[in-house]
């Protein structure tokens, strides 16, 4: 995963608490980012009463929304896309 960037976080504290007594606590919950440079805060979120506690986990410092795609625009193509798929319901032919 770390050729894709990747990265694979997991708490450190144990998200699920078994109610059979022989059973095991252990870490069921983990974190998989992609192409973000920085790693996220994560916290076992303790406030539930059940016997799985998940995780909640925070990105600071990261602009919201994605960046603005670098292409060229195909006129053609946006052109026949207005003549043959969108259907208008009014007449916008002018003499002018």
């Amino acid at each position: 995963m770390l050729s894709q960037n990747c990265n694979i976080l997991a708490p450190t504290e144990v998200t699920h608490i078994p109610t059979n007594p022989r059973g095991r606590p252990d870490v069921l919950d983990i974190v998989i980012t992609h192409n973000i440079a920085q790693v996220p805060s994560i916290n076992v979120d303790a406030d539930l009463s059940s016997d799985h506690l998940p995780l909640r986990f925070t990105l600071y410092g990261l602009r919201h929304g994605l960046p603005p795609l670098k292409t060229k625009i195909n006129w053609n193509n946006f052109t026949h896309i207005l003549n043959n798929h969108i259907q208008a319901s009014a007449d916008f032919s002018t003499t002018q």
